[in-house]
């Protein structure tokens, strides 16, 4: 039975800023759509902000499976998850998401909105909405 937890070992490393990569499958004889996204990894989960507008948005619609690669090859760091992508449309998820983002990555946009009223609407008329993965598959390496 595979993995479906990150190790505690790599709470430390997912909380760092650093890009996941995350693959979406295209349907058969297609290569994956990969691209590069910031996360949150909270309780065994990993929200992502994505717009109803790219590409990403309508293939979860279609077949919400995917992979997300995290990986550093300065210390040859990896957690690699797969799993049901469900997505959040909520003003308080978009909110929380958008502040966690900050905290982590510095200044992003949308980031000048002075309460949480304002920023949700700017969230609102990006199109944003949430990605929550719940690994159903985890491989990591190495363990320290």
């Amino acid at each position: 039975m595979p993995d479906t937890r990150v190790p505690e070992a790599f709470d430390a490393f997912l909380h760092e800023p650093r890009n996941a990569i995350m693959c979406i499958a295209r349907g058969p004889g297609r290569p994956p759509h990969a691209t590069p996204v910031w996360y949150e990894y909270r309780d065994g989960a990993f929200r992502i902000s994505i717009t109803r507008t790219r590409v990403k948005y309508r293939l979860l619609l279609d077949a919400p499976n995917v992979t997300l690669v995290i990986d550093d090859p300065a210390t040859f760091r990896t957690v690699i998850v797969s799993g049901h992508a469900a997505i959040v449309d909520d003003d308080a998820s978009l909110v929380a998401l958008r502040k966690a983002l900050r905290a982590k990555y510095g200044d992003v946009p949308g980031a000048d909105a002075e309460t949480d009223e304002e920023l949700a609407r700017a969230l609102r008329e990006e199109e944003r909405v949430v990605i929550v993965v719940e690994p159903e598959q985890v491989l990591s390496w190495p363990e320290e």
